[in-house]
């Protein structure tokens, strides 16, 4: 995607933000919804500025965008627990979900490697559903 100007690109020097003026995770999604009442809208799920523990989403007409403000959805508890924890690479798994939400993982890790010995529960995904109803996530 190289901008609403100048659209698809073959090459990734035309990269353009997919979300301008916000930070998001290298590694996210883009989902076209099937039913509940984002049905046929595209939602872009990601964590804000990478490592924030913060999941948030946003939704547009198109897998392009615009897309909206971002609308935070989870914070993850996990860095709290533990200041060398951190949490990456926020995506939602359509093909997982059933109509109507998004099945979401996010990634666990420490930047203190004995950890993982010490506690097997650091490294690993954790899975959480976001669930529309009406017009509130939940």
């Amino acid at each position: 995607w190289a901008g609403p100007e100048r659209g698809l690109s073959r090459y990734i020097e035309d990269s353009a933000p997919i979300l301008p003026g916000v930070n998001v995770s290298p590694e996210l999604s883009v989902s076209r919804m099937q039913g509940g009442p984002l049905d046929g809208k595209y939602v872009l799920v990601f964590e804000i500025d990478t490592l924030s523990g913060v999941l948030a989403y946003s939704t547009a007409d198109s897998p392009f965008g615009p897309f909206s403000e971002p609308e935070p959805f989870y914070h993850a508890p996990e860095p709290k627990m533990n200041p060398n924890v951190f949490t990456y690479n926020a995506k939602a798994h359509p093909h997982l979900s059933d109509p109507g939400e998004l099945l979401v993982t996010y990634n666990v890790n420490s930047s203190d490697f004995q950890a993982h010995f010490d506690d097997g529960t650091i490294y690993r995904p954790r899975w959480l559903r976001l669930r529309w109803i009406g017009e509130q996530q939940h």
